[in-house]
């Protein structure tokens, strides 16, 4: 992607250049007719320096965009790989300009650490990620190859000023396994440690739209996932976007997830995960815990409120 920034900077100085030199002869013609009646050659005069300009930008942009033959072993092969890659390069420009921006394989992660950097410039009342995480698999996250998804966030929180909020939206099946229980246990605490503001959904209790794998961050971005990630980030993928209408839209459904709200259970995520904790909290003198146990006591604490 650097690659792509450098292009762009490197036409945006002729491109100055040559503004400035239209604005100045614009100025100046303009300050003749006043002077003297020679409008007409001065119009002529300004029409040629805009055609001037205008074959310059093209010839000095088709010059970035053409391939060095020197040193190439076999050119004709060469040009024609060059120019499919070149319309890759200018099909990405287009995405990212309109303000989105798909990303697969290793470029997701690298996505995330960008964004996290990004948004760290942010003022620190702003410095906020909320993130829903469609947590299949809590092992997944606790393998040597997410340890470094932990530094970062350790990092954003303790040295940078910032906040995260997660919810995990847990497959209510998966309650009946002690083994995924267990692991789910062990990664509510690495959050927990970093420390990250924690909460706990589940599948039975949402609606479709509200199924979703989405990062928000802060008012920059946000990052949706199409395709879950396995544990080197090789088969993932993920759709970028900028605009703000697009951001407020997660941003609001975070928040419906947060709060509870348009959910079956009008619970919050954080006091969900409250009741989680308690509910499966060790304890031999009880009678085998379940899904269905569990569930019934949300709804027993609902009607409490």
């Amino acid at each position: 992607m650097k690659g792509l920034f450098d292009v762009l900077n490197k036409l945006g100085s002729p491109l100055a250049n040559v503004l400035g030199i239209v604005s100045f002869f614009g100025i100046t013609g303009t300050s003749y007719l006043f002077l003297f009646d020679y409008y007409r050659e001065i119009i002529i005069f300004i029409l040629l320096v805009v055609v001037v300009v205008f074959w310059f930008i093209v010839l000095r942009y088709k010059k970035l965009l053409d391939p060095i033959d020197q040193g190439i072993a076999n050119v004709e092969i060469y040009r024609g790989f060059f120019d499919k890659e070149k319309e890759l390069f200018i099909r990405k420009i287009d995405e990212l300009r309109s303000g989105h921006m798909r990303v697969l394989g290793e470029d997701v992660r690298r996505t995330q650490v960008g964004f996290m950097a990004e948004i760290a410039k942010l003022p620190e009342n702003e410095r906020t990620i909320q993130t829903v995480d469609l947590t299949t698999s809590p092992e997944l996250w606790l393998s040597d190859s997410r340890k470094r998804y932990f530094t970062q966030n350790r990092q954003f929180v303790r040295e940078q000023g910032g906040k995260v909020e997660r919810i995990l939206l847990i497959d209510e099946e998966k309650l009946n396994e002690q083994a995924f229980r267990d692991s789910l246990d062990r990664l509510i605490a690495a959050f927990e440690e970093i420390p990250v503001y924690l909460g706990l959904e589940f599948k039975a209790l949402l609606e479709p739209r509200q199924l979703q794998d989405f990062i928000v961050y802060g008012n920059f971005a946000i990052l949706v996932e199409e395709k879950q990630a396995d544990s080197e980030y090789k088969l993932a993928s993920s759709m970028a976007h900028f605009r703000g209408n697009d951001i407020r839209e997660y941003k609001s459904l975070f928040g419906e997830l947060w709060l509870g709200k348009n959910t079956s259970i009008a619970l919050s995520a954080v006091e969900i995960l409250r009741l989680y904790k308690r509910y499966f909290a060790i304890d031999s003198g009880q009678e085998k815990k379940d899904k269905e146990g569990f569930l019934e006591y949300l709804r027993n604490e609902e009607h409490k409120k």
